[in-house]
C-alpha cells in the first residue's frame, strides 16, 4: 500500500492488462499506457504497436476502477502521484520478468496520465527509456483562471459573449429561490437542490458542461446552439433553461466522447454521459464526501484537493459565474475532506509539488510533448521544447483542435508523425 514505508506490509490488487497481438517476442519493446483518473477495462494494441512489434501494457491507476482498496479518510491518503508511479514501476518489473529478457520500455499518456508519463520518466529512468505526453498537465496550479481564458479565445468573441449571456440568465434566476431550484431540476441536477454546497456544485457543473465541449473539439456545436438560441427572441428564461438542458444532455450523449489520443492512439471514453452529466457524482459534494461512493469522483477530487489543484474559479469577465471564487472551491475541498489542510495549505502543497517535479519544466530526458490550440489544459503544459533535456514539443494549431488531439482532422498528422519519429529514434538509441 505504501511503497515508501518499510513498516507497511499491506497490499492491494492493482490491475493491468496486456495485448500481445503485434508483439515481437524476440526483441519487441513494451509500450506502457499510464493509468489515469478513471477505470481501465482492457488493453488494445494499435498501429503504433504494430509498427514496432510492441507489447501493449495498460495499467490501472490505484483508487480507480477495480484497483480500489477503499476510499475512507485513512486509506485515501495513499492516493498520490508518487505512489502511482511506484505501482507502475512494480508492474513493469513483473512484466519484464515474465518475458525473461529485459525489453526497452516507453510510456505513454494523455492529460493527467500524460503528466504522469513525464514524471515516470523522471522518477524511474532505469525502468523506462522514453516518455510520450499528450496534453500533459505537468504544472499543478491553484488559481487556474487560464482555463476560461483559453476557452474564451478558442470560442471567439461572439460565442464567448453568448456563453456569458447564458450564464447571466442563471444568475438572474438565482435571485428567486423557487426559480433557482426549478432551474436546477430542469438542468437535471435535482440532487443539488438544498444541499450544503449545492449552489457551488451547480455552477461548477454548468461551466464544465459548456467549456468541455470546446475541450474535446466540439466548440462548433456549442456556438451554433448559442447563436440560434439568442437569435430567437424570448422572455421565458425557464424555456431557455429547458432548451439548454436538452442540448447538454444530447451533446454529452451523442458527441463521440470516445476520443483518440494522438500519441499511442489509445481510445478513452468520457465518464460523463448524456442526461446524467449535471447530476454526476463529481459535481456533487455530498456524493464525493461519501466514502463508499462509486466512480472516479471522490478519487479525482482528492487528487485535486490534496496535490494537483487545477481549481477553476470565476472572475470578473469570466465565462463562468464570477462568484464561484477560489475561496469557495477550497471550501469544497475542506468540506469533502475534513482536515486535508491541517499541516499545509493548498498553495504550499502545490508549490512543493512543482518544486519536486519541475512544473512546466519537467526534468526527465527523452520525453515527447504535444499540445493543441483549443485545449484549455495547454495552459498547464510545457509550452515549448527543451532540447538540452531532449524534450521535443509539438504544438498543433487548428480550429477545433482539442484535448489530447480530440477534434484534430485526420489530414493533420504533424504531431502523430513527430511522435512516430521519436519512438523510432529513441528505440534505435536503446542499447
Amino acid at each position: 500500500m505504501d511503497h515508501f514505508s518499510s513498516d507497511d506490509n499491506r497490499t492491494f490488487t492493482n490491475y493491468y492488462y496486456i495485448d500481445d497481438t503485434y508483439f515481437n517476442e524476440k526483441n519487441g519493446p513494451i509500450f506502457v499506457q499510464m493509468g489515469g483518473e478513471g477505470p481501465v477495462s482492457g488493453c488494445s494494441a494499435n498501429d503504433l504497436h504494430k509498427s514496432f512489434g510492441a507489447l501493449a501494457l495498460c495499467v490501472e491507476h490505484r483508487f480507480y476502477g477495480k484497483s480500489n482498496p477503499g476510499r475512507d479518510a485513512e486509506m485515501i491518503k495513499y492516493l498520490s502521484v508518487e505512489q502511482n508511479l511506484a505501482d507502475t514501476a512494480e508492474i513493469v518489473a513483473i512484466v519484464q520478468k515474465s518475458l525473461g529478457e529485459a525489453r526497452p520500455v516507453m510510456n505513454f499518456g494523455g492529460s493527467y496520465s500524460g503528466a504522469t508519463a513525464a514524471w515516470f520518466r523522471d522518477a524511474y529512468p532505469n525502468v523506462t527509456f522514453a516518455g510520450f505526453s499528450s496534453s500533459g498537465v505537468v504544472r499543478a496550479l491553484v488559481n487556474f483562471t487560464g482555463f476560461d481564458e483559453t476557452v474564451s479565445t478558442a470560442l471567439g468573441s461572439s460565442c464567448s459573449n453568448n456563453l456569458k449571456r447564458l450564464t447571466s440568465v442563471f444568475v438572474q434566476l438565482k435571485s428567486d429561490a423557487k426559480q433557482w431550484n426549478q432551474a436546477k431540476v430542469t438542468m437535471r441536477a435535482s440532487n443539488l437542490v438544498d444541499t450544503h454546497l449545492g449552489d457551488d456544485d451547480f455552477w461548477y457543473a454548468l461551466a464544465d458542461a459548456a467549456q468541455m465541449l470546446d475541450q474535446y473539439g466540439h466548440k462548433a456545436s456549442l456556438c451554433k446552439f448559442l447563436e440560434d438560441t439568442f437569435t430567437q427572441e424570448s422572455d421565458d428564461e425557464m424555456k431557455l433553461v429547458q432548451k439548454y438542458s436538452d442540448f447538454i444532455a444530447q451533446s454529452w450523449y451523442v458527441h463521440v466522447f470516445t476520443h483518440t489520443l494522438s500519441l499511442s492512439h489509445t481510445t478513452y471514453t468520457s465518464h460523463h454521459r448524456g442526461p446524467d452529466f449535471m447530476s454526476g457524482c463529481f459535481y456533487d459534494s455530498e456524493c464525493v464526501k461519501n466514502e463508499t461512493s462509486v466512480g472516479m469522483g471522490r478519487s479525482w477530487r482528492w487528487q485535486k484537493c490534496s496535490e494537483l489543484a487545477y481549481l477553476q474559479p470565476g472572475y470578473h469577465g469570466s465565462l463562468r459565474y464570477e462568484n464561484l471564487t477560489l475561496d469557495r472551491l477550497i471550501e469544497q475541498c475542506e468540506y469533502v475532506f475534513p482536515n486535508v489542510y491541517d499541516s499545509h495549505d493548498l498553495d504550499t502543497i502545490v508549490r512543493e509539488f512543482n518544486e519536486k517535479w519541475g512544473g512546466e519544466h519537467p526534468r526527465g530526458t527523452r520525453i515527447f510533448f504535444s499540445d493543441y490550440s483549443d485545449d484549455p489544459w495547454r495552459y498547464v503544459s510545457v509550452q515549448e521544447s527543451n532540447l538540452e533535456l531532449e524534450q521535443p514539443y509539438c504544438y498543433l494549431k487548428c480550429d477545433g483542435c482539442g484535448h489530447c488531439g480530440a477534434g484534430v482532422p485526420e489530414s493533420l498528422t504533424k504531431c502523430r508523425d513527430q511522435e512516430k519519429y521519436w519512438v523510432k529514434r529513441w528505440l534505435d538509441e536503446y542499447v
